[in-house]
Protein backbone atom coordinates (compact mmCIF):
# COMPACT_ATOMS: atom_id res chain seq x y z
CA UNK A 1 0.00 0.00 0.00
CA UNK A 2 0.99 3.72 -0.81
CA UNK A 3 2.16 6.50 1.66
CA UNK A 4 2.68 9.85 1.18
CA UNK A 5 5.04 11.81 3.22
CA UNK A 6 3.37 15.59 4.07
CA UNK A 7 6.09 18.05 4.06
CA UNK A 8 5.83 21.50 5.40
CA UNK A 9 8.18 24.67 5.66
CA UNK A 10 8.41 26.06 9.38
CA UNK A 11 9.09 29.28 8.84
CA UNK A 12 9.32 30.72 12.54
CA UNK A 13 5.52 31.12 13.07
CA UNK A 14 4.58 28.79 15.77
CA UNK A 15 1.04 29.75 15.21
CA UNK A 16 0.81 29.37 11.24
CA UNK A 17 2.25 26.13 11.57
CA UNK A 18 0.58 24.71 14.34
CA UNK A 19 -2.52 25.34 12.53
CA UNK A 20 -0.96 23.82 9.75
CA UNK A 21 -0.60 20.74 11.50
CA UNK A 22 -4.04 20.61 13.65
CA UNK A 23 -5.55 20.63 10.38
CA UNK A 24 -3.31 17.87 8.89
CA UNK A 25 -3.94 15.74 12.09
CA UNK A 26 -7.51 15.92 10.61
CA UNK A 27 -6.83 14.32 6.80
CA UNK A 28 -9.20 11.49 6.19
CA UNK A 29 -6.85 8.37 5.59
CA UNK A 30 -3.57 9.83 8.01
CA UNK A 31 -2.95 6.54 8.95
CA UNK A 32 -0.96 6.36 5.46
CA UNK A 33 0.75 9.67 6.12
CA UNK A 34 3.81 10.60 7.24
CA UNK A 35 3.96 14.03 8.17
CA UNK A 36 7.45 15.77 7.90
CA UNK A 37 8.04 19.36 9.04
CA UNK A 38 11.35 20.54 7.77
CA UNK A 39 12.76 23.68 10.45
CA UNK A 40 13.83 26.23 8.26
CA UNK A 41 15.07 28.38 10.55
CA UNK A 42 18.69 27.87 12.01
CA UNK A 43 18.14 31.24 14.57
CA UNK A 44 15.93 29.25 16.64
CA UNK A 45 17.07 26.71 19.57
CA UNK A 46 16.28 23.03 18.88
CA UNK A 47 13.64 23.01 21.69
CA UNK A 48 11.23 25.28 19.95
CA UNK A 49 9.51 23.42 17.26
CA UNK A 50 8.11 21.15 20.36
CA UNK A 51 6.15 24.15 21.04
CA UNK A 52 4.94 24.46 17.50
CA UNK A 53 2.14 21.39 17.43
CA UNK A 54 0.22 19.49 20.02
CA UNK A 55 2.13 16.64 21.87
CA UNK A 56 0.29 13.93 20.68
CA UNK A 57 0.71 14.92 17.06
CA UNK A 58 3.72 12.25 15.10
CA UNK A 59 5.38 14.77 13.55
CA UNK A 60 9.43 13.97 12.60
CA UNK A 61 11.08 17.46 12.56
CA UNK A 62 14.23 17.60 10.26
CA UNK A 63 16.17 20.50 11.41
CA UNK A 64 18.74 21.48 8.50
CA UNK A 65 21.56 23.51 9.50
CA UNK A 66 20.73 26.31 7.66
CA UNK A 67 17.90 27.77 5.69
CA UNK A 68 17.38 25.67 2.77
CA UNK A 69 14.85 27.61 1.11
CA UNK A 70 11.21 26.53 -0.09
CA UNK A 71 12.52 24.68 -2.78
CA UNK A 72 15.67 22.90 -0.81
CA UNK A 73 13.81 22.44 2.46
CA UNK A 74 11.16 20.37 -0.25
CA UNK A 75 13.53 18.27 -1.25
CA UNK A 76 14.90 17.54 2.08
CA UNK A 77 11.39 16.43 3.43
CA UNK A 78 11.39 14.36 -0.21
CA UNK A 79 14.94 12.46 1.13
CA UNK A 80 13.63 11.63 3.99
CA UNK A 81 9.78 10.46 2.45
CA UNK A 82 11.51 8.43 0.56
CA UNK A 83 13.66 6.34 3.06
CA UNK A 84 10.74 5.86 5.49
CA UNK A 85 8.96 4.42 1.79
CA UNK A 86 6.92 6.89 0.86
CA UNK A 87 5.71 7.03 -3.13
CA UNK A 88 3.94 10.09 -3.28
CA UNK A 89 4.90 13.79 -1.40
CA UNK A 90 2.00 16.33 -0.45
CA UNK A 91 3.97 19.40 -0.32
CA UNK A 92 2.16 22.37 1.21
CA UNK A 93 3.06 26.30 2.82
CA UNK A 94 2.64 25.73 6.51
CA UNK A 95 0.79 29.22 6.55
CA UNK A 96 -2.35 26.97 5.03
CA UNK A 97 -5.38 25.05 6.79
CA UNK A 98 -6.62 21.92 4.79
CA UNK A 99 -10.13 20.52 4.57
CA UNK A 100 -9.89 17.27 5.92
CA UNK A 101 -10.90 15.36 2.13
CA UNK A 102 -8.09 17.64 0.87
CA UNK A 103 -5.40 14.80 0.42
CA UNK A 104 -8.02 12.10 -0.58
CA UNK A 105 -9.08 14.13 -3.41
CA UNK A 106 -5.45 14.63 -4.84
CA UNK A 107 -4.57 10.88 -4.79
CA UNK A 108 -7.80 10.13 -6.05
CA UNK A 109 -7.42 12.20 -9.26
CA UNK A 110 -3.65 11.45 -9.80
CA UNK A 111 -4.87 7.62 -9.78
CA UNK A 112 -7.89 8.65 -12.26
CA UNK A 113 -5.67 10.62 -14.79
CA UNK A 114 -2.49 9.46 -14.48
CA UNK A 115 -1.05 12.99 -13.80
CA UNK A 116 2.58 13.84 -12.40
CA UNK A 117 1.50 16.84 -11.03
CA UNK A 118 -2.17 17.47 -8.87
CA UNK A 119 -2.82 20.80 -6.97
CA UNK A 120 -5.85 21.57 -4.88
CA UNK A 121 -8.30 24.61 -5.46
CA UNK A 122 -6.70 27.28 -3.46
CA UNK A 123 -9.07 29.63 -1.35
CA UNK A 124 -8.13 33.01 0.95
CA UNK A 125 -7.22 32.98 4.67
CA UNK A 126 -9.66 34.32 6.65
CA UNK A 127 -11.93 34.57 3.84
CA UNK A 128 -12.10 31.41 2.68
CA UNK A 129 -14.98 32.14 0.22
CA UNK A 130 -12.54 34.25 -1.91
CA UNK A 131 -10.32 32.04 -4.51
CA UNK A 132 -6.97 32.68 -5.11
CA UNK A 133 -6.21 29.31 -7.59
CA UNK A 134 -8.01 27.17 -9.39
CA UNK A 135 -5.88 26.43 -12.13
CA UNK A 136 -3.81 28.59 -13.85
CA UNK A 137 -2.21 29.81 -16.53
CA UNK A 138 1.15 30.47 -18.21
CA UNK A 139 2.24 33.98 -20.01
CA UNK A 140 4.87 33.43 -22.57
CA UNK A 141 7.66 34.32 -23.55
CA UNK A 142 7.67 36.09 -19.83
CA UNK A 143 6.63 33.34 -17.60
CA UNK A 144 4.15 35.39 -15.71
CA UNK A 145 1.29 33.20 -14.15
CA UNK A 146 -2.37 33.78 -14.12
CA UNK A 147 -4.73 32.05 -11.63
CA UNK A 148 -7.87 31.25 -12.69
CA UNK A 149 -10.69 33.03 -10.37
CA UNK A 150 -8.35 34.78 -8.71
CA UNK A 151 -10.39 37.34 -6.36
CA UNK A 152 -13.67 36.02 -6.81
CA UNK A 153 -16.13 34.92 -4.62
CA UNK A 154 -15.71 31.37 -5.32
CA UNK A 155 -19.99 30.29 -5.80
CA UNK A 156 -19.63 32.62 -8.59
CA UNK A 157 -16.65 30.75 -10.63
CA UNK A 158 -18.09 27.58 -11.70
CA UNK A 159 -15.52 25.12 -12.02
CA UNK A 160 -15.53 21.37 -13.18
CA UNK A 161 -16.94 18.24 -11.40
CA UNK A 162 -13.87 16.43 -12.37
CA UNK A 163 -9.99 16.85 -12.28
CA UNK A 164 -8.92 19.55 -15.11
CA UNK A 165 -5.85 19.79 -16.79
CA UNK A 166 -3.78 23.12 -16.16
CA UNK A 167 -0.49 24.21 -17.14
CA UNK A 168 0.44 25.11 -13.78
CA UNK A 169 0.01 23.85 -10.81
CA UNK A 170 0.43 26.18 -7.61
CA UNK A 171 2.97 24.89 -5.38
CA UNK A 172 1.20 26.01 -1.90
CA UNK A 173 -0.40 22.89 -2.36
CA UNK A 174 1.29 19.81 -4.78
CA UNK A 175 1.01 16.22 -4.64
CA UNK A 176 3.89 14.51 -6.49
CA UNK A 177 3.23 11.05 -7.53
CA UNK A 178 5.76 8.38 -8.47
CA UNK A 179 6.43 9.83 -12.27
CA UNK A 180 7.05 13.23 -11.13
CA UNK A 181 9.86 12.06 -8.88
CA UNK A 182 11.04 9.45 -11.28
CA UNK A 183 11.09 11.30 -14.82
CA UNK A 184 11.37 15.57 -12.98
CA UNK A 185 13.96 14.72 -10.19
CA UNK A 186 13.65 17.50 -7.59
CA UNK A 187 12.31 21.17 -7.42
CA UNK A 188 15.43 23.44 -8.52
CA UNK A 189 17.04 24.70 -4.75
CA UNK A 190 18.68 27.16 -6.62
CA UNK A 191 15.69 29.71 -6.76
CA UNK A 192 15.19 29.39 -3.67
CA UNK A 193 12.57 31.54 -3.20
CA UNK A 194 9.69 31.98 -5.50
CA UNK A 195 9.57 29.92 -9.19
CA UNK A 196 10.73 26.73 -8.22
CA UNK A 197 6.80 25.24 -8.46
CA UNK A 198 6.49 27.19 -12.39
CA UNK A 199 10.10 25.58 -13.24
CA UNK A 200 9.08 21.84 -12.32
CA UNK A 201 5.68 22.17 -14.05
CA UNK A 202 7.31 23.68 -17.16
CA UNK A 203 9.92 20.68 -17.38
CA UNK A 204 6.83 18.05 -16.34
CA UNK A 205 5.30 19.78 -19.90
CA UNK A 206 8.46 19.56 -21.79
CA UNK A 207 8.12 15.96 -20.80
CA UNK A 208 4.70 15.92 -22.15
CA UNK A 209 3.55 14.90 -18.24
CA UNK A 210 -0.03 15.82 -17.29
CA UNK A 211 -1.27 18.23 -14.40
CA UNK A 212 -3.98 18.34 -13.01
CA UNK A 213 -6.29 20.33 -10.50
CA UNK A 214 -8.36 18.37 -8.13
CA UNK A 215 -11.67 20.22 -7.55
CA UNK A 216 -12.53 18.37 -4.58
CA UNK A 217 -8.72 19.12 -2.75
CA UNK A 218 -9.40 22.65 -1.19
CA UNK A 219 -7.00 24.35 1.00
CA UNK A 220 -6.97 28.14 2.87
CA UNK A 221 -3.65 30.09 2.71
CA UNK A 222 -2.61 33.22 3.90
CA UNK A 223 -0.66 34.64 1.53
CA UNK A 224 2.38 36.03 1.38
CA UNK A 225 1.95 36.18 5.05
CA UNK A 226 5.63 35.96 5.65
CA UNK A 227 7.69 38.21 3.48
CA UNK A 228 5.66 40.96 4.22
CA UNK A 229 2.66 41.23 1.38
CA UNK A 230 2.45 40.69 -1.74
CA UNK A 231 4.04 44.44 -2.16
CA UNK A 232 7.53 43.57 -0.26
CA UNK A 233 10.64 45.00 -2.00
CA UNK A 234 12.41 41.26 -1.19
CA UNK A 235 9.62 39.64 -3.05
CA UNK A 236 9.56 41.12 -6.02
CA UNK A 237 13.92 41.03 -6.03
CA UNK A 238 12.68 36.86 -6.45
CA UNK A 239 10.15 37.22 -8.78
CA UNK A 240 11.92 39.38 -11.22
CA UNK A 241 15.43 37.36 -10.94
CA UNK A 242 14.01 33.83 -11.07
CA UNK A 243 11.60 35.29 -13.89
CA UNK A 244 14.36 36.23 -15.97
CA UNK A 245 16.37 32.89 -15.27
CA UNK A 246 12.89 31.25 -16.19
CA UNK A 247 13.29 32.97 -19.12
CA UNK A 248 16.62 32.07 -20.33
CA UNK A 249 15.87 28.77 -19.50
CA UNK A 250 13.02 28.06 -21.82
CA UNK A 251 13.24 31.07 -24.18
CA UNK A 252 14.88 30.45 -27.88
CA UNK A 253 15.89 32.72 -30.03
CA UNK A 254 18.50 35.67 -29.34
CA UNK A 255 15.68 38.41 -30.21
CA UNK A 256 12.57 37.00 -28.63
CA UNK A 257 14.80 36.33 -25.49
CA UNK A 258 16.15 39.94 -25.24
CA UNK A 259 12.92 41.28 -25.99
CA UNK A 260 11.13 39.32 -22.78
CA UNK A 261 13.97 40.16 -21.03
CA UNK A 262 13.48 44.05 -21.39
CA UNK A 263 9.60 44.10 -20.86
CA UNK A 264 9.28 41.66 -17.58
CA UNK A 265 12.06 43.71 -16.59
CA UNK A 266 9.86 46.76 -17.15
CA UNK A 267 6.87 44.87 -16.10
CA UNK A 268 8.44 44.65 -12.28
CA UNK A 269 9.53 48.52 -12.25
CA UNK A 270 6.30 49.40 -13.27
CA UNK A 271 5.29 47.30 -10.42
CA UNK A 272 7.62 49.04 -8.43
CA UNK A 273 5.97 52.38 -8.86
CA UNK A 274 2.61 51.07 -8.07
CA UNK A 275 3.92 49.74 -4.84
CA UNK A 276 5.41 52.72 -4.11
CA UNK A 277 2.10 55.19 -4.61
CA UNK A 278 0.39 53.00 -2.22
CA UNK A 279 3.21 52.39 0.70
CA UNK A 280 6.46 54.21 -0.30
CA UNK A 281 9.78 53.27 -0.62
CA UNK A 282 10.40 53.47 -4.36
CA UNK A 283 13.95 53.83 -3.79
CA UNK A 284 14.28 51.00 -2.27
CA UNK A 285 11.98 49.05 -4.62
CA UNK A 286 14.16 49.66 -7.69
CA UNK A 287 17.16 49.08 -5.52
CA UNK A 288 15.87 45.55 -5.02
CA UNK A 289 15.23 45.57 -8.78
CA UNK A 290 18.50 46.59 -10.02
CA UNK A 291 20.15 43.93 -7.74
CA UNK A 292 17.80 40.98 -9.03
CA UNK A 293 18.82 42.17 -12.61
CA UNK A 294 22.74 42.65 -11.61
CA UNK A 295 22.47 38.91 -9.37
CA UNK A 296 20.62 37.45 -12.79
CA UNK A 297 23.30 38.86 -15.02
CA UNK A 298 25.74 37.67 -13.11
CA UNK A 299 24.75 33.94 -12.46
CA UNK A 300 23.78 34.56 -8.78
CA UNK A 301 20.79 32.26 -7.64
CA UNK A 302 20.09 30.78 -4.65
CA UNK A 303 19.35 33.40 -1.76
CA UNK A 304 20.57 36.70 -2.11
CA UNK A 305 23.84 37.79 -0.42
CA UNK A 306 22.25 41.43 0.17
CA UNK A 307 18.90 40.32 1.67
CA UNK A 308 18.91 41.49 5.36
CA UNK A 309 17.69 38.45 6.70
CA UNK A 310 20.78 36.92 5.78
CA UNK A 311 23.71 36.19 7.50
CA UNK A 312 26.21 37.78 4.68
CA UNK A 313 27.17 34.28 3.30
CA UNK A 314 23.87 34.15 1.60
CA UNK A 315 22.09 31.73 4.36
CA UNK A 316 18.66 33.14 4.26
CA UNK A 317 17.57 33.51 7.97
CA UNK A 318 14.14 33.74 7.22
CA UNK A 319 12.46 31.19 5.08
CA UNK A 320 10.34 31.39 2.57
CA UNK A 321 6.00 30.33 3.39
CA UNK A 322 4.25 31.90 0.24
CA UNK A 323 2.86 29.38 -2.30
CA UNK A 324 5.23 28.83 -4.85
CA UNK A 325 6.67 30.43 -7.68
CA UNK A 326 4.21 31.12 -10.00
CA UNK A 327 3.07 32.73 -6.96
CA UNK A 328 3.83 35.74 -8.47
CA UNK A 329 -0.14 35.53 -9.90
Amino acid sequence: MSRTACIVIHHGSREDTGRALRSLAAVRGCERVVLLAVDNDPQVGDDEPEEKAPQEMSVEWLRPSENLGYAGGCNLGIERGLALGCDRFWLLNNDVVVEPGALAALLDAAERTGAALVGSVVCEEPDRDRLWFAGGRVIEPWYVVGHHGKGRARADVPLPSEPFDTPFVNGCSMLLTPEAIEQLGRLDASFFLYGEDLELCLRARALGLRQVVAPDSVVYHRVSRAIGGSASPIREYYLARNGLETIRRHVSGRAVRAFAYGTRTGWHGFRAVRAAIASGGLAERLGWLVRAVRDFRAGRLGPAAHDPRTDGAGRAQDPRTDGAGGTQG
